[in-house]
């Protein structure tokens, strides 16, 4: 994600958490609507990358008190994906 994806509140990085065998990277944005996701990656030895395993987050407006509903897909949700070909479209409604 790009310094400048994170709307009016600036770069959208905001916490990168390191495990043995994992990591993940949580960013957060927006103006009039805010939004947080959370990619959590975890390495296959046997294929040699790394995979999602978990994303998340939740979007919401801000004027209102009660943050939004948080979405949580994992990879039986969107199946063994390598990181270079995962797109990270979960949890949104593109019909919206």
């Amino acid at each position: 994600m790009c310094a400048g994806c994170g709307g009016l509140t600036g770069d959208p990085y905001r916490q990168l958490v390191i495990k043995s065998g994992s990591f993940s990277i949580k960013h957060y944005g927006g103006a009039g609507w805010r939004w947080s996701h959370r990619l959590a990656l975890r390495y296959e030895p046997a294929a040699h990358g790394w995979f999602p395993h978990r994303a998340g987050g939740e979007h919401f407006p801000t004027d209102i008190l009660e943050k939004g509903k948080p979405y949580v897909e994992t990879v039986r949700d969107f199946g063994q994906v390598p990181f270079g070909k995962f797109t990270g479209n979960v949890g949104w409604d593109e019909g919206e």
